[in-house]
């Protein structure tokens, strides 16, 4: 774990521990001389680990998925969250740890992929606004010139029935 961080496959996480107190409920965030502190604190855009060292848990995230944890026993994995407070998006993993009574949270920071997959989406929108207008125009054309068509068809016709009924006359 060099220079505070950790890398997986998918990129620099951030573990943080946390404390649920049985006789209260309450969950806290609990100082881990093994979590990538610098990553979290980069995240979150604080100075320094005692900003939220001891705080609860609600003070940086929603805590209901620590609640649902805490009740199922099971794990949350790769649910993507915004923090509104810091304008980021993560990807959160929470595991409870049975053996030492304690939660642990892997926060991803996911921002930069969210900021692109928002840009590909929008592109999306506008490249489909695009096809539907032209495909519009082009169908008011189409009708257009069937409409004169028909209009000439129609004249032609007439004017062949006429001219028909002017040769049988004579």
């Amino acid at each position: 774990m060099a220079g505070g961080r950790f890398y997986t496959a998918a990129g620099p996480c951030s573990p943080v521990r946390m404390r649920i107190t049985s006789s209260t409920g309450s969950t806290q965030i609990l100082p881990s001389p093994t979590a990538p502190v610098r990553a979290a604190l980069q995240m979150m855009n604080l100075s320094s680990p005692s900003d939220v060292t001891g705080e609860p848990v609600v003070r940086v995230l929603d805590p209901g998925d620590f609640f649902t944890v805490l009740e199922s026993g099971q794990s949350i994995e790769k649910k993507r969250i915004y923090l509104s407070e810091y304008d980021r998006y993560a990807e959160e993993t929470i595991i409870p740890d049975h053996e030492f009574h304690q939660i642990i949270c892997i926060l991803r920071d996911v921002t930069e992929e969210e900021r692109v997959r928002r840009q590909k989406e929008e592109l999306s929108r506008q490249t489909a606004e695009i096809a539907d207008g032209v495909v519009a125009k082009q169908m008011r054309i189409v009708q257009e010139i069937a409409s004169l068509l028909g209009e000439t068809a129609a004249e032609t016709k007439i004017a062949l029935y006429k001219l028909k009924g002017s040769v049988s006359d004579e």
